[in-house]
Parts: structure tokens; sequence; C-alpha cells
């Protein structure tokens, strides 16, 4: 009588198996899915419907990028206001864009009291992958009125864009 039951128990398990797997590709699809369009919001190297509202920027204290494509070049424009050239670094590695810096706060702040903070001090760093393609060897940064603007030169493309002040 007992293996009965076990044989009955194991048909049934079967059976939900057998029910349930539609259900787990959909799961599997949307997970990867999700997965697909995360990665392509957080790269902002192309573009994602309603992209403005998803980016992680705002909710992490980075500063907001934006990234357009011309016929010779990418251009990543970066917020950082109160920043000057020499708080910024900008590179390319293993076709990765790293722009990293440091904003730091008034000496005299720490011996005041604040009743409403809402800037971001601190180091800070965005990693993008590069669109192929890219002639990252030809990059050029310049800085100017608290925009970093970094121009990717497309290969083969004629661009030669003026020096640049923010190190690389």
């Amino acid at each position: 009588m007992a293996a009965a039951g076990h044989q009955a128990m194991l048909a049934s398990v079967r059976l939900w198996e057998q029910a349930l797997e539609p259900l787990q590709a959909l799961v599997s699809n949307m997970t990867r899915w999700s997965e697909e369009f995360w990665r392509e919001a957080a790269s902002g190297l192309r573009p994602v419907p309603f992209s403005r509202f998803l980016s992680p920027a705002p909710f992490l204290d980075l500063p907001s990028i934006d990234v357009k494509e011309r016929v010779d070049a990418y251009v990543v424009s970066v917020e950082l206001p109160g920043l000057t050239d020499r708080d910024v670094t900008v590179s390319t590695e293993r076709d990765m864009l790293r722009i990293q810096g440091q904003k730091t706060q008034d000496h005299d702040a720490a011996t005041q009291t604040y009743r409403r903070s809402e800037r971001w001090f601190g180091h800070f760093e965005r990693i993008f992958p590069l669109p192929p393609g890219t002639a990252a060897d030809r990059m050029t940064t310049s800085m100017r009125d608290g925009v970093l603007e970094i121009i990717l030169p497309k290969v083969g493309s004629a661009v030669e864009p003026p020096p640049t002040g923010v190190r690389h």
C-alpha cells in the first residue's frame, strides 16, 4: 500500500511539473528580457524608451549623462556642476569608458549646522561600454560651465576635435 501511495505522489508531482513548464518558460524569458533592458538602460549608449525616468544616476548620487550619436562620433555630456577639469579623469580601457572624479565640500562646512542639504559630495565613477567601431585612442574631452563633453570619434571618421584640458 505504501508503494502505491508513493507512486501516486510521484505522478502528482510530474503532473504539476508539466503544468508549470509553460509558466517557467515565460518567467525565464521575462527575466532575460528584463536583464537585457536594464543592461541597455544602464549603458546609456543605446536608445531606451523612458530612459530619463529609468536612469540609476539620481538614486545613486551619480552625475547625469546624455549620449548622442553623430555621423562621425559619439558625444557624451556629463553634468558636473562646481567641478573643474582638474577634478575629473576620463579614460578608456578594455572597450569601456570610465569617468571618475571627486567633489569636495567647503572646509568650513564641517563647523556649520545644516538645516537642509541636497548637494552631493565625494568620489564618483561611471563606467560604460564603448560601442563597436569607436576610435577610443582619438577621444577628446572639454569642460565648460560645469558640463564635461567627451567626443569619441568613430573608426574611419576624420573628426579632429580641439585639444582638451581634462586628464586622460
